[in-house]
């Protein structure tokens, strides 16, 4: 009797599971079909819509099968940021090559819809999201704490006797990233971390200082250039390392991006320390940038510091001068809303570094706050507040630019958070000149600046 209570209980249960997961894998086959006409049509209108607004035109000007470059006559550059804005917003993987007919970027959004739905669903709900994984190598004279987190590996403390310590970091991108945007969970708190959401450091790789120059070398294949990133003042090493896989992400960059970091304090009331600090990595700084153009001949090695860090590269490449190594070593160098006495660099750095590099840009703004109190603070008048003229350097007002006002975060970083500025640094970057970019000259009593064109300057970091 037992046993055949316990026989009905059993067949009970399997027919009861045999139910339940008949439901789940019937609608985990439903999710699997593919979108139907209508979906597509709907799905298609909104996909125009979104690269129209995108690229600042009306709908009616897309045609499906016209190229937005050689047909339509758009800017490469505005067109690749449009297109991966558009993308990104529906998850869809980077292409291979770049999308430039609207039917293409409907093809690639509408199979990305039909695989969301074959995967959405699992045993256990949803299933994640992937991600983009972005390789960020570092050179750093901060000292290690001797904690294993990525976050917390290194302080804001000076190395020992200024060694320098290298490695690789991989850092992740949301598939939902916007241009210019550093997603992050609520006040940054690390348990709220999600990937499908979320820009963080997944692990640090320390190296040696060989195996890391082999590596930086060996990086796509031995193609593509390299691009090194000083920091500024009051910025971490994991958000050095963050704000570095950002810009490369954004730039699409396919060569190595190199992050120095030197030991800020991170912190707002630090601005002293941080100043002795960055002078004090100046000799390494140096160091290992004459290093790096030695080890990666045949590639082009760029430049791009922010802030406080334009004081660190500035006074490196002066040292690199005064040793007799004047001969060209870089590509471009981009100082970006520099925090760096203005009369100083035009009156004596900027004719002694000059030779080192083959194109200087110099990004600037009227509107920058955190430049306002530094050069009350300093008593002396900023590089990156308009304008310093120097011959032979490219400067770029970036004042009308539509920042958020009051934001010193937005009013600093535009360089990072606008894509009309991002988009103009890819450019530089390659090598083009002021004059071949989406820029509009304006003539000052000293010379040339260069200004971001109405149509562009209105295009704005993604919403």
């Amino acid at each position: 009797m037992k046993h055949s209570i316990a026989a009905c209980f059993l067949i009970i249960l399997m027919t009861a599971s045999a139910i339940v997961m008949g439901t789940l894998w019937g609608a985990a086959a439903q999710d699997t079909q593919s979108p139907t006409a209508i979906e597509l049509a709907t799905l298609g209108a909104e996909v125009r819509s979104r690269l129209a607004k995108e690229l600042g035109l009306s709908p009616d000007q897309l045609d499906d099968n016209a190229d937005l470059v050689k047909d339509i006559g758009l800017d490469q550059g505005i067109v690749f940021y449009a297109v991966q804005s558009v993308l990104d917003s529906y998850g869809v993987e980077r292409q291979g090559k770049e999308l430039t007919r609207l039917s293409d970027i409907k093809a690639a959004v509408a199979q990305a819809q039909s695989l969301k739905k074959f995967t959405k669903r699992g045993f256990l709900g949803v299933s994640p999201v992937p991600s983009y994984n972005q390789t960020v190598f570092y050179v750093t004279d901060r000292k290690a704490t001797g904690e294993t987190a990525p976050e917390d590996y290194f302080g804001s403390e000076r190395s020992v006797n200024g060694v320098l310590s290298y490695g690789r970091a991989e850092v992740n991108i949301p598939y939902s990233h916007k241009t210019g945007r550093i997603e992050t969970p609520w006040l940054k708190i690390r348990a709220l971390r999600d990937p499908r959401k979320h820009i963080f450091v997944l692990k640090l790789l320390p190296t040696g200082e060989d195996q890391f120059f082999n590596e930086v070398a060996e990086f796509g294949r031995g193609e593509g250039d390299v691009l090194v990133y000083v920091h500024g003042f009051n910025v971490s090493f994991d958000d050095a390392i963050v704000r570095a896989g950002q810009i490369a992400f954004d730039f699409g960059f396919s060569g190595a991006p190199i992050v120095f970091s030197w030991p800020s304090w991170d912190n707002v009331v630090g601005y002293n320390s941080d100043w002795g600090n960055v002078n004090w990595s100046t000799k390494h700084i140096a160091l290992f940038l004459e290093a790096l153009a030695a080890r990666t001949k045949g590639r082009k090695v760029h430049l791009v510091a922010h802030s406080m860090g334009s004081k660190g590269l500035l006074n490196a490449l002066r040292l690199l001068a005064y040793s007799g190594k004047t001969q060209e070593k870089f590509g471009s160098v981009l100082l970006c809303a520099p925090d760096f006495d203005a009369v100083l660099f035009r009156e004596q750095i900027a004719l002694e570094v000059k030779p080192l590099a083959a194109l200087w840009v110099v990004y600037t703004s009227k509107k920058d706050i955190a430049l306002i109190a530094s050069e009350k603070l300093n008593m002396a008048p900023r590089l990156g507040r308009p304008v310093t003229y120097a011959e032979g350097y490219e400067i770029i007002d970036a004042s009308e630019i539509e920042v958020t006002p009051w934001s010193v975060p937005e009013t600093h970083s535009y360089y990072a958070v606008k894509k009309v500025v991002l988009d103009d640094m890819v450019k530089a970057i390659a090598g083009l000149a002021a004059s071949a970019r989406e820029l509009n000259s304006k003539l000052v009593k000293a010379g040339t600046v260069w200004t971001f064109r109405p149509l562009a300057g209105a295009s704005t970091s993604s919403p």
